[in-house]
């Protein structure tokens, strides 16, 4: 368990343990490469998820000096619209309707919030309590309550959005990254193969 310090009130709102534990175990592996690459290591195509988008994000500097632009959340916005325009998706629809999984970077409440109203999947923030109702924001647990690696949450939430986009039924899933106090955003479009593979593309795959 955590030290005595992560149970301790960081605001009047929340303790550490709130938001992160710092001592989740995790292993896994994931190879990103083209699929011609995965062909010559004959890597089997049922093992294969296609990655037709990725949106990054990066302000100028982190920390205190940059939170009036951190806090704007231009950047996070910037970064899911490229990866959308990028993969050719409106991925809000497509979670809306159920037809796509999410994991947003859920450790200190705001930012899964801007993520919500950046992305457009709610539009005032009041809506955020009724939205969250309906629809699962993290197939990991989230970063709280002990069910997300603190230490590496972003790779923990792809390979979990492997598995799940292998197994289940939905077609496309968000992984949503955040570096520092925020001053990087990334977005990753995992999806599964189309049933015929186009041949000789540089599509990541994993």
């Amino acid at each position: 368990m955590p030290d005595e310090r992560w149970h301790r009130p960081l605001t009047s709102l929340f303790r550490g343990v709130d938001c992160a534990n710092p001592l989740v175990d995790f292993s896994g592996r994931l190879l990103v490469c083209s699929e011609s690459l995965a062909r010559r290591l004959e890597v089997p195509a049922q093992q294969c998820i296609d990655i037709p988008g990725v949106g990054l994000a990066r302000l100028d500097g982190d920390g205190p000096d940059y939170l009036q632009q951190i806090a704007g959340y231009d950047h996070l916005r910037q970064a899911y619209r490229d990866g959308c325009e990028q993969a050719g998706i409106d991925f809000a629809a497509h979670f809306r309707a159920g037809e796509a999984l999410l994991e947003a970077y859920t450790c200190y409440p705001v930012v899964p919030m801007a993520f919500l109203l950046a992305s457009g999947l709610v539009d005032l923030l009041d809506e955020i309590p009724a939205f969250l109702a309906r629809h699962s924001i993290t197939i990991t647990g989230g970063m709280n309550l002990a069910r997300g690696a603190w230490n590496n949450p972003a790779l923990n939430a792809l390979i979990s959005m492997h598995h799940r986009l292998l197994e289940g039924p939905e077609r496309m899933g968000l992984v949503h990254g955040n570096g520092g106090l925020g001053y990087r955003r990334w977005r990753c479009w995992p999806g599964p193969l189309p049933e015929r593979c186009p041949g000789g593309g540089d599509s990541g795959y994993s």
